[in-house]
């Protein structure tokens, strides 16, 4: 899911770092997450979450690079402290916001594209799925789309971090997943050749990944979800298929462009 939506723009002033006094209490904290994260207890779990979820609209509106420890804990409604407990650094708490749903849907992305079926019902599962996903998993996949991942990879190991760079990673096994389908379906015949198969594939994410910008899971088309819609128009095209047949015949084109649509 290659995005430049949104720089991740240098974090502007230093108030996520901890003065030296503080690495006492902090070592302690740490010691103190450690047994919690150990053998969490029902109302730990259910607080971290809480933090969890408040974060992620920090995380959303400005950008890993961009959000503060200091926003985070007031959106949240607790003391750096108290955050702490719960997180060793923002990296962490992002980690905990972001990495591990994009993990699990690029995990199950590569599943379906590798698996058994045609190359379209295994597309049309993929999408389906990651359209899906938007909602299942959100705000992560809408957070995960803002971050620039050319910029992360391009970036200076030191001013990314490993987590960053993991999502970079995530984002190039996808998009290769999708080509992968998209080849072998082109030389299976299942679909027309474009000549281009990566370009291909960003089409088809491209207009999954602008989903952030419009699709709330709360709207009504939650309730029946759009990802027949995508499938519709990204295999079948938007033209009818009658009208379609009869401009060709009218003015026959070159001959990988018989049809709009992928199939």
């Amino acid at each position: 899911m290659v995005t430049n939506v949104r720089p991740a723009y240098p974090r502007r002033g230093n108030d996520d770092e901890r003065p030296a006094e503080e690495a006492g209490a902090v070592s302690e904290l740490a010691r103190k997450r450690q047994r919690a994260g150990d053998e969490p207890s029902r109302a730990y779990a259910r607080r971290r979450q809480t933090m969890i979820k408040a974060a992620a609209e920090v995380f959303r509106a400005k950008g890993l690079s961009d959000a503060s420890l200091h926003e985070i804990s007031r959106a949240i409604g607790v003391d750096r402290a108290t955050l702490y407990y719960y997180f060793g650094s923002k990296e962490q708490l992002f980690r905990a916001v972001i990495l591990e749903s994009i993990e699990e849907v690029v995990g199950r992305a590569q599943a379906i594209g590798t698996g058994a079926g045609s190359c379209r019902a295994r597309l049309t599962e993929l999408i389906t799925y990651v359209v899906g996903a938007f909602s299942d998993q959100y705000p992560s996949l809408h957070i995960f789309v803002q971050e620039d991942m050319r910029r992360i990879k391009a970036g200076p190991p030191a001013q990314t971090g490993p987590d960053q760079r993991r999502l970079a990673e995530l984002a190039d096994i996808y998009m290769g997943t999708l080509e992968n389908l998209i080849v072998e379906g082109t030389t299976s015949g299942e679909f027309r050749d474009l000549k281009d198969p990566r370009q291909v594939a960003l089409v088809i994410q491209g207009a999954i990944n602008w989903m952030h910008r419009w699709f709330n899971p709360d709207d009504q088309l939650a309730e029946h979800g759009p990802a027949e819609l995508f499938v519709s128009v990204l295999l079948d095209g938007l033209a009818e298929q009658s009208a379609c047949t009869q401009a060709h015949s009218a003015h026959p084109p070159p001959e990988a462009s018989q049809t709009i649509g992928l199939t």
